[in-house]
């Protein structure tokens, strides 16, 4: 761009079906970013910049295991256990930041470097299995919901100042932070159990929710003052 502006974009957009090697299953990564920098004059500048990503996958799987046991009469037994899942995932991530830089003069120099970021998860699994030994039939359906939240917000700031006299300098520091998490989970299973021409079923349901936040606030000085041309406190 003109000048001393400049802007920059970056993407990408991948798709790819996994198997083994540390994933499974059909996964989507879509990434954006955006940076754009401009010095306004010798005394202001600034730069900012964006990024945006989101991860899906989605996991289908099932197994078939037929195992030969042996009751305590040492009679042959047959185990029999069908099980399939699905999973989903999906994650998105915010992030922006940048810096403000402000030379006042020769002897002053201030800069400001906010930015934030969000990310958001979610997974999704249902599962349905069957286990038959025997007279005895267990069917087990069950889903489970997941979603994770977290922002995180920070701000921080720095300011230098040289005295007249050659060496001299303060300079001062801060930062301030606020980060909030929200996780909620719901789970649901139901049983059935059938033997010897008998019905029953149990149903259970979990709900889980936690949330955090905290702030944090950074504070910090120096003083640097020459002794001679090699020294300095």
């Amino acid at each position: 761009m003109k000048g001393e502006r400049q802007l920059s974009v970056d993407g990408t957009l991948a798709n790819a079906n996994i198997r083994g090697g540390g994933g499974d299953g059909i996964s989507t990564r879509n990434k954006i970013g955006l940076n754009y920098k401009n010095e306004f004059s010798k005394k202001l500048s600034a730069d900012v910049g964006y990024n945006f990503e989101n991860f899906k996958n989605n996991t289908i799987s099932s197994s078939y295991t037929q195992s030969f046991l042996q009751d305590s009469l040492m009679n042959a037994v047959t185990r029999i256990e069908d099980a399939n899942s699905n999973i989903v995932t999906d994650n998105f991530r915010h992030w922006m930041g940048g810096n403000l830089e402000y030379k006042l003069d020769s002897n002053n120099y201030l800069k400001i470097s906010p930015n934030l970021s969000f990310d958001q998860n979610s997974a999704a699994n249902s599962t349905n299995s069957i286990t038959k030994q025997e007279t005895l039939l267990t069917t087990r359906i069950g889903s489970q919901q997941s979603n994770v939240d977290n922002l995180n917000v920070r701000t921080s700031l720095f300011y230098n100042h040289k005295f007249a006299k050659p060496g001299r300098s303060v300079t001062g520091w801060g930062s301030i932070a606020y980060v909030n998490d929200l996780n909620d989970k719901d789970v649901i299973n139901q049983y059935l159990n059938g033997t010897a021409g008998q019905l029953d079923s149990v149903n259970q349901n979990q709900t889980n929710l936690q949330q955090s936040g905290n702030t944090q606030i950074n504070l910090g000085l120096s003083y640097m003052e020459p002794l001679s041309k090699s020294n300095y406190i």
